[in-house]
């Protein structure tokens, strides 16, 4: 993020405290919920939520199971005002969730990773490549499991 902003600050003393503030703050938000749940260095712990939060994963959703039980029963619970609501709300949920589109546009043209080209292909290519990894991600966890 600090390298698009990098020539207000090309003395090299500001470069460090700007360096320094940007990396102190992402160690203190990756840190933190250790440091404020003591419990979360008891491996005992570690093993008993994950071994959970993988039963909630894989059990089915359907009729009957509480969202509390299953991933898919809460996915549905979640999603469950939209079954309820009309078009306008609809096209205002969708409205929002375009907002992704715009962060995949400003990371393609803003951060220069399109080499100055506006093309709309390359655009595109760039969620080929989200696609791919998601893919790619998501067949490994098929093989696994």
């Amino acid at each position: 993020v600090y390298d698009l902003f990098r020539r207000s600050y090309q003395s090299s003393m500001a470069y460090v405290l700007i360096t320094y503030s940007v990396w102190f703050m992402t160690m203190t938000w990756l840190f933190a919920p250790f440091l404020f749940n003591p419990s979360g260095f008891e491996w005992d712990e570690i093993v008993d939520d994950w071994k959970g939060w993988n039963k909630w994963i894989k059990e089915k959703g359907g009729i009957g199971i509480q969202q509390n039980k299953s991933w898919q029963s809460w996915w549905n619970d979640e999603q469950a005002h939209l079954r309820r609501s009309g078009y306008g709300a609809r096209l205002f949920e969708i409205l929002l969730s375009i907002r992704f589109f715009l962060y995949q546009y400003g990371l393609v043209y803003h951060l220069d990773i399109s080499q100055q080209s506006k093309n709309f292909l390359v655009y595109v290519l760039s969620w080929v490549v989200i696609l791919a990894v998601f893919l790619t991600v998501k067949v490994k966890f098929i093989q696994v499991s």
